[in-house]
């Protein structure tokens, strides 16, 4: 009795009807589903698309497996496998998965801890160099690429908007306006598209857009040129 006591009092005691609990591959299923964000939205359809493709990917060896019976030793075991062959980036994002579900466990009386306590695996990467093509790079770029994507490619490298926010704008987007004086065109932001079983329109990655962005000389002609 005593031993329980203390276990109350430590936050650690479980209903012994707890220890009969769901397999976590079904329970993060679960989680990706309801999981909601700081402003109390669903996660949006490319999130759960990218949680899904981690848990199938990455956490399946912890499909089948009870929650109570994942522990911190199974865990780091797990952990030391999967970033066995260097890319710790996307293990990282698995392991982040890993550890939301598990302290969903946690608030939902299935566990009485997290058993996710590595330290560094949130911010893991695999330490990969972006390297940005210079101005003169991308032209040659564009002059050599299939011309059915130059409008757009050309639209993406003036404009700094994300790719599913350039593939979303229809033509009542643009219009006609002038930036310090000059001819350019302005640019509405308001939707994204993503592939997600089908082409999905939402709103914008951010919430509200920094700004509708100007078109600058080079794309100023080449849209001109192509009438929209």
């Amino acid at each position: 009795m005593r031993y329980e006591e203390a276990l109350i009092e430590t936050n650690q005691w479980m209903d012994e009807r707890a220890k009969v609990t769901p397999l976590f591959g079904e329970y993060c299923a679960e989680f990706i589903e309801t999981q909601t964000t700081r402003t109390g939205e669903l996660l949006k359809p490319t999130t759960k698309q990218l949680y899904r493709t981690l848990l199938r990917v990455h956490l399946d060896p912890f499909h089948d497996i009870p929650l109570h019976e994942i522990d911190a030793p199974r865990i780091r075991e797990w952990w030391a496998t999967a970033i066995a062959d260097g890319k710790r980036t996307s293990r990282s994002r698995a392991y982040k998965l890993l550890s939301a579900t598990m302290r969903r466990a946690v608030s939902d009386w299935l566990i009485p801890c997290t058993p996710c306590t590595i330290e560094g695996a949130h911010t893991a990467e695999t330490g990969k160099k972006l390297v940005v093509p210079s101005a003169e790079e991308v032209q040659r770029i564009i002059q050599n690429m299939n011309p059915r994507y130059k409008t757009f490619t050309v639209f993406l490298a003036n404009s700094g908007l994300r790719f599913g926010e350039a593939a979303a704008l229809e033509r009542s987007d643009l219009t006609m306006d002038a930036l310090r004086g000059q001819p350019a065109w302005k640019v509405s932001v308001a939707k994204t598209a993503a592939l997600v079983n089908g082409t999905i329109i939402g709103p914008p990655g951010s919430a509200g857009h920094p700004g509708p962005p100007h078109s600058g000389a080079t794309l100023l002609a080449l849209l001109t040129l192509t009438h929209l």
